[in-house]
């Protein structure tokens, strides 16, 4: 008996790169172990070099024809990697890792990240900045790698998941690699050096995949609470008014509270409240919608809470941002085409 032989294959085929020829032969080979000395090919019996030593060794003494026992050496030593990588793949990120995780995620949910457009991705610093993580190596790119990026990319691959992490990138003063990743992010995925139409496949793929699904049916539940583009800084200009950098994607309490205490805690789009719902426990708790499309916004401008926000609850947030960004007005006209749709349906 093999275990997971269509694991094995697909290991050998998407992660290997083998040829179809190869992947369909190595089962072949690992079954001719299993019939020359009557084990099981599994993860008890392929835990290590080791196992995989003595495995080899008797099988040299059982077979007559040298070339074969050189393939069945080849697909043993190629299934306890695919062993390896099958754990690999199930290790969690740890918190340092799911923090730039769902840091990339809500800058792709804000609609913020163009693909085909450099400006719009996340430099080093900013990222190592935003997240607050130290700036303790050689580059701001080298301190991310060690502190999660590498990580990060690492269990993407893993996991088949995009190389998302080609979002971060060089500011546009680097000399040489300007708005373009470092190098290790094309060499960890083993394509050429500023392969920019392979990158720009990898964002299209990130912006446009479930994550929400694709993480859960891995085992990984990010927090539901991603930073919009209307989240403000502190810096405080006169009364309820603040100066916005879109970028930064930092929240202010004073900013959202001016628009909670104009509009409520109630959405704006289906009238939802938490705290009629939940009692005391839902009391306050609210998102809150910047209403101009970050594609519209400078790069600095002046933004009043009471003018240019609205409270919405998550299940509207995430739906004024899905597939592309549209008005309240446009949501709540949906709503009631739907409503309007299952009232003559029954």
């Amino acid at each position: 008996m093999i275990e997971d032989v269509e694991g094995y294959k697909s290991y050998l085929r998407d992660v290997r790169g083998l040829v179809e020829g190869t992947v369909n032969s190595y089962p072949t080979y690992l079954s001719a172990i299993t019939n020359h000395l009557h084990i099981d090919i599994t993860a008890d019996s392929v835990n290590s070099s080791e196992s995989v030593s003595n495995i080899l060794r008797r099988l040299k003494v059982s077979l007559k024809e040298r070339n074969y026992w050189g393939n069945c050496q080849s697909a043993l030593k190629a299934y306890l990697e695919f062993l390896e990588f099958k754990t690999r793949a199930a290790s969690p990120l740890n918190s340092n890792e799911e923090r730039l995780l769902n840091y990339l995620i809500s800058h792709i949910k804000s609609g913020v990240i163009d693909t085909n457009n450099p400006m719009t991705h996340l430099p080093y610093l900013k990222v190592l900045n935003d997240l607050e993580f130290p700036n303790d190596g050689r580059t701001p790119g080298d301190s991310l790698n060690k502190h999660a990026m590498g990580g990060l990319a690492e269990w993407l691959h893993n996991n088949k998941l995009p190389a998302v992490t080609g979002i971060i990138i060089n500011n546009q003063n680097h000399p040489g690699r300007a708005l373009f990743p470092s190098k290790s992010y094309f060499e960890f995925h083993k394509k050429q050096d500023m392969d920019f139409a392979w990158q720009r496949q990898q964002i299209k793929s990130a912006c446009e995949l479930d994550w929400g699904y694709e993480l859960a049916s891995r085992g990984v539940y990010l927090s539901d609470d991603f930073s919009f583009a209307e989240e403000v800084n502190e810096r405080l200009k006169e009364g309820a008014r603040k100066t916005i950098t879109v970028n930064a994607y930092e929240r202010n309490p004073e900013a959202r509270n001016a628009c909670i205490r104009e509009y409520g805690a109630r959405c704006c789009v289906c009238d939802f409240s938490f705290a009629e719902f939940y009692g005391k426990r839902g009391e306050g708790y609210i998102h809150v919608h910047h209403l101009t499309p970050v594609s519209e916004i400078k790069s600095e401008y002046e933004v009043d809470p009471i003018r240019d926000l609205r409270p919405v609850c998550p299940n509207c947030h995430a739906m004024l941002h899905r597939k592309g960004n549209i008005s309240i007005e446009e949501l709540v006209g949906e709503i009631l085409f739907n409503k309007a749709l299952q009232r003559t349906s029954r």
